[in-house]
């Protein structure tokens, strides 16, 4: 009776342990890489609003911000004029868009330093500090070590950053930074595999809060499956660590400079623009329950015992690099692929600060005009006169001209800044 009881205490715990292992995934990070804060965003009121509408509307919630070694060159007083901007761009982000996580995106401790410095300045506000620090140091690509000559140097860097963060104050006044690293993959030179080791994978991961793991390929399902192909080693060497499931993010590619990217996948999506973002992470999460015509992704794989180590990999989100071409994406977009008909009607100012005129150069009478906003949600629609005036939110809007038979004449375009 003993060894039975014995036996089934064993089988029992056993059964639980896989239970409470298995990682649940969460999207508690939906991350926009801003290339070029300093040149392209902050102090331009336009640039910023652009940048900020743009990531409030297709749900993100933390913002990457490049240039951070450029930026803060100052210490508590005087600010430079740089300096000045970024504390109101953070508090715009914060309190008027709801952005959750400014991070600050460093190549080096040093810059991380001048991150807490900033944060623990007399004169900045709560909602003016920065929530996150990215560290981004190729030490396994002689092209692009930058500080980090080697793993010597990075893995020191990163656990002086780690500290910063684990000593420095976030936004909302309770918890600390957020330390994010940076891994890439192997690209055409195999670089992460030739020149890393899970050894020092594994100390990477025990010096910061996720890894933001790049995920670039042209489709979820490209490169023989939605799941694997190149990335297998690197969450393999990631899932071998103890004290729980190595955290990571995911982090995806739009700008369309090479052949690894998602740009025409995202401008060519059926659904909308939002959907389109979201759909890379429920197809490597979720694979076939998620789309049947995908592989199995990570959930099942776990599940069906092929790959039993995921229980060492809990993915919390993803982000996507990089903003321009994000934006430039979501603007590009036309309803129904109709080709726009700018001849139809004149819309003006565009863009606008709220109040904008549509004037039809047409006598055609039982015209309707429909506005639509970016995630396809109809926000105004009724008969339209010669000239119609409309007073909308901040956002890009698209417009319907259609007639009795509810055919659609024209299709344009236009912006609220």
């Amino acid at each position: 009776m003993t060894k039975t009881i014995t036996l089934l205490f064993i089988i029992t715990l056993l059964f639980c342990s896989k239970s409470i292992a298995q990682p649940v995934h969460t999207q508690d990070f939906k991350g926009l890489w801003v290339t070029g804060f300093k040149a392209n965003v902050l102090g331009n009121t336009q640039a910023e609003d652009s940048l900020l509408s743009y990531a409030q509307t297709h749900d993100f919630n933390y913002l990457i911000c490049t240039n951070m070694f450029q930026i803060l060159t100052s210490s508590c007083s005087p600010f430079t004029a740089d300096m000045i901007a970024l504390q109101s761009f953070i508090n715009k982000a914060h309190t008027t868009y709801g952005i959750q996580y400014i991070s600050g995106n460093v190549g080096s401790s040093a810059t991380a330093q001048k991150i807490k410095d900033y944060n623990e300045c007399v004169g900045v506000l709560a909602s003016e500090k920065f929530d996150m620090i990215t560290y981004e140091c190729e030490f396994y690509n002689a092209g692009t070590n930058g500080s980090c000559l080697d793993f010597a140097s990075y893995i020191s860097q990163l656990s002086t950053i780690k500290n910063i963060c684990e000593t420095t104050t976030a936004s909302n006044g309770i918890d600390s930074l957020v330390c994010e690293a940076y891994i890439g993959g192997s690209g055409s030179t195999g670089a992460i595999i030739t020149n890393s080791s899970q050894a020092e994978m594994i100390q990477v991961r025990n010096n910061c809060d996720h890894v933001l793991l790049t995920y670039y390929r042209t489709t979820p399902s490209s490169s023989n499956g939605n799941f694997f192909n190149w990335t297998i080693q690197r969450l393999q060497w990631l899932a071998y660590v103890e004290g729980g499931p190595t955290e990571i993010v995911l982090l995806l590619k739009s700008r369309n400079t090479d052949g690894n990217n998602m740009h025409d996948y995202l401008q060519n999506y059926a659904g909308t623009h939002t959907a389109a973002l979201k759909d890379p992470y429920f197809s490597w999460i979720e694979g076939i329950a998620y789309n049947p015509s995908l592989t199995p992704g990570y959930i099942e794989r776990f599940t069906d015992g092929t790959y039993p180590w995921l229980n060492g990999i809990k993915v919390v989100g993803y982000t996507w690099f990089e903003h321009l071409a994000n934006i430039e994406i979501n603007d590009s977009v036309t309803l129904g692929g109709i080709e726009l008909d700018n001849d139809f009607i004149n819309i003006y100012p565009n863009p606008s600060s709220g109040e904008v005129n549509i004037k039809l150069n047409t006598l055609q009478e039982k015209l309707n005009v429909r506005l639509i906003d970016v995630t396809g949600r109809t926000v105004r629609e009724r008969k339209i006169k010669l000239v119609q005036k409309f007073y909308l939110e901040k956002g890009v809007y698209f417009i319907q001209i259609l007639n009795e038979k509810n055919e659609i004449l024209s299709n344009d375009k236009f912006i609220i800044n």
